[in-house]
C-alpha cells in the first residue's frame, strides 16, 4: 500500500508511523520538511547537538554583527586615513568607499593587481584590475591556462574570505585604477598591497578603529540582546558550557560585549554578559591559538592589565583571561575535539584551523546566505535558473547517442551564447560586479568550496539555533560520484533496452 502523506502523520511523527516509508522508492517519497530558509541552519556534515559539551563562539561578525556600510566605511576611512599620514596622495573625490563593489571569496593577485573571482576547480571566473572588468581574451593574455593553482594561494595570490575585506578590497581597486593612470608613482602592486595590508593591521591593532567604534556602538554594531540571552542560557541550562575565544583585547571585549548582554531580559543568575561564558579568553591570537600559541593570563577586571607570574590550573567563572593555547585550554578543561562546536566568521583563523587541529565541530556564520534565501530574491531568481538548467539540457542532449563513428560536432554556439547570458543576467541580481559569491551559474565559487570543506554546519546567524531543540540531529546528506547513482543508472538501462525494442536489429 502507498505510505500515508506526512500531513496526516503526527508532528513529530512515531516511530510506527514512520516505518511505513521504509522500503518506499525515492521518487515516491513525500518532500521532507524543512523550515524556512532563512531560518535555517544548513547542513554539510551530520551533528548531533546532544553530543555537544562544550559551544564557542569568536566576537567580531559573530555575536557582535557589525552593521553595513557604516562599519565599513569606517574601516576605509581609519585606512585612507592612515596612508596619507604615510604619504599616499588620494584625493577625496576618488577615494570614496563604494559599498557595492567587493564580495567574499574573492583572490588578489599581488604579481599583475588584479582581484579575481575563481570557481572550486581553479578557474578563473571574473577578473577586474581596477574598476575595468577583463574580457575573456584579455584574462587569457594574463592568464594562459585561465586556471589558478590552490597551491599558490597565500603565496602569489592572497586570499579575501573574512568579513573585513570588504573596505580593503575596495581601496586596493582604486589605488590600482589611480595609480596606473599616474606616471610619478613608482610601486608595484605587490608593494601597493602590501602597504594596504600592513595599513589595515595597524588601523585594528592600534586602536583608531576600536576607540571609533566604542564612542558610537549602536551606530556600528547589531542588538540582538534578548535573543542572545535566551540561546546563551538555554545551553548552559542544557549542562553545556560556552566559552568567548576572541582576537579582540579586554577593553574592546568588555566594551561591546557590556553592550550586547548587560541590558537583555536575563534569566535568573544572570546579571552581566561575565555570567553567559564559563570562560572567556581575550587577545587569543587566532590562528596561532590552535598551535603553540602563548600562556594563559589573567586580566585584571579594574586596570585590564595582565596579571603576570600567576600559575593557572583551573578557568575561574568570574574571570577574563588572555592569550593561551589549545593544549593549554584542553588541558583546563577536559574538552574533547568532536564534543566541541565552535561558531565563528573567519574561514581560515576561526573554521579551517580549528577544524584541521582540534577536530572540533564548526559553525560557520555566513551573512551572505541571508540575502540569497530571501524570498524575493529567490523568486526573481527561479526562472533564470530553470531557464539555465533546460539550456544545460538542450546543450548536453545535442550529444545524444553519438558514437566515435560521428566526425561532425553538432553547433551548440546558440546555446552556449544563451547560457553566457542567463548567467550575466542571474549574477546581477546579486551583486553588479561579481554576482553571487557562491557561483557563477552552474559553477561553485573557491569560496563556497571552502564553506562546505571545512564548515559542519553553516548559516546567515547563529542565532537560527534557536529554532531548534538543543538535541536536535542535523543530518547530512549523502553524496555520490556519477557511477553511484543507481536510479539514474538503472533508468538509463532501461530507456536504453526500451529503444532497442522500438528498433529491431538496432545494436
Amino acid at each position: 500500500p502507498p505510505p500515508p502523506s506526512l500531513s496526516s502523520l503526527s508532528c513529530p511523527p512515531t516511530a510506527a508511523e514512520l516505518t511505513s516509508f521504509i522500503d518506499v522508492p525515492l521518487s515516491s517519497l513525500p518532500p521532507a520538511f524543512t523550515r524556512p530558509p532563512p531560518d535555517r541552519v544548513f547542513t554539510n556534515r551530520a551533528i548531533r547537538l546532544d553530543k555537544i559539551d562544550w559551544f564557542g563562539f569568536d566576537m567580531d561578525y559573530t555575536l557582535a554583527v557589525y552593521k553595513q556600510p557604516e562599519f565599513d566605511s569606517l574601516v576605509y576611512a581609519c585606512v585612507v586615513a592612515r596612508l596619507t599620514e604615510i604619504g599616499y596622495d588620494l584625493p577625496p573625490a576618488i577615494f570614496t568607499y563604494d559599498p557595492d563593489f567587493a564580495i567574499r571569496g574573492l583572490l588578489v593577485d599581488k604579481q599583475l593587481g588584479n582581484l579575481l573571482k575563481v570557481s572550486k576547480f581553479g578557474e578563473i571566473l571574473t577578473c577586474y584590475h581596477g574598476f575595468v572588468r577583463y574580457k575573456k581574451s584579455e584574462t587569457v593574455a594574463a592568464y594562459p591556462n585561465l586556471q589558478v593553482r590552490e597551491e599558490d594561494i597565500g603565496k602569489r595570490f592572497d586570499s579575501l574570505d573574512t568579513l573585513f575585506s570588504m573596505s580593503e578590497t575596495c581601496l586596493f581597486a582604486q589605488m590600482v585604477e589611480h595609480f596606473d593612470d599616474s606616471a610619478k608613482v613608482d610601486l608595484s602592486f605587490e608593494h601597493l598591497w602590501g602597504d594596504v595590508r600592513e595599513t589595515v593591521d595597524w588601523v585594528h591593532r592600534s586602536g583608531v578603529l576600536k576607540t571609533k567604534v566604542m564612542e558610537d556602538l549602536p551606530r556600528y554594531v547589531y542588538r540582538q540582546s534578548d535573543r542572545l540571552a535566551s540561546l546563551l542560557s538555554r545551553m548552559r541550562a542544557r549542562g553545556s558550557k560556552t566559552f568567548l575565544l576572541t582576537n579582540s583585547e579586554y577593553y574592546y571585549t568588555k566594551a561591546v560585549m557590556s553592550y550586547l548582554l548587560d541590558g537583555a531580559k536575563h534569566p535568573e543568575g544572570y546579571s552581566t554578559w561575565l555570567d553567559y561564558f564559563d570562560v572567556k579568553i581575550t587577545s587569543a591570537r587566532k590562528p596561532s591559538f590552535f598551535g603553540s600559541g602563548t600562556t594563559f593570563r589573567e586580566v585584571d577586571a579594574a586596570t585590564g592589565h595582565l596579571k603576570i607570574g600567576r600559575h593557572i590550573d583551573s578557568f575561574a567563572q568570574d574571570t577574563v583571561y588572555s592569550g593561551g593555547s589549545l593544549p593549554l585550554f584542553n588541558q583546563l578543561t577536559g574538552a574533547a575535539g568532536t564534543n566541541v562546536l565552535y561558531i565563528g566568521d573567519h574561514i581560515f583563523a576561526d573554521i579551517q584551523k580549528s577544524k584541521t587541529t582540534t577536530f572540533w565541530r564548526t559553525l560557520l556564520v555566513v551573512p551572505e546566505v541571508s540575502v540569497e534565501v530571501d524570498s524575493a530574491l529567490l523568486e526573481k531568481s527561479r526562472a533564470l535558473h530553470t531557464h539555465l538548467r533546460n539550456l544545460t539540457f538542450i546543450k548536453n542532449e545535442t550529444f545524444r547517442g553519438l558514437n566515435a563513428d560521428v566526425t561532425e560536432a553538432p553547433d551548440v554556439s546558440h546555446v552556449r551564447a544563451e547560457m553566457k547570458e542567463t548567467v550575466a543576467r542571474m549574477d546581477q541580481l546579486y551583486n553588479r560586479y561579481w554576482g553571487s559569491p557562491f557561483r557563477s551559474g552552474a559553477e561553485e565559487t573557491f569560496f563556497a568550496h571552502q564553506v562546505q570543506r571545512f564548515a559542519d554546519l553553516y548559516a546567515g546567524d547563529f542565532l537560527n539555533l534557536l529554532n531548534y531543540p538543543l538535541f536536535y540531529h542535523f543530518g547530512g546528506q549523502a553524496s555520490y560520484l556519477p557511477h553511484e547513482k543507481v536510479d539514474e543508472l538503472l533508468q538509463a538501462v532501461e530507456d536504453r533496452r526500451m529503444e532497442q525494442e522500438e528498433t529491431p536489429g538496432r545494436d
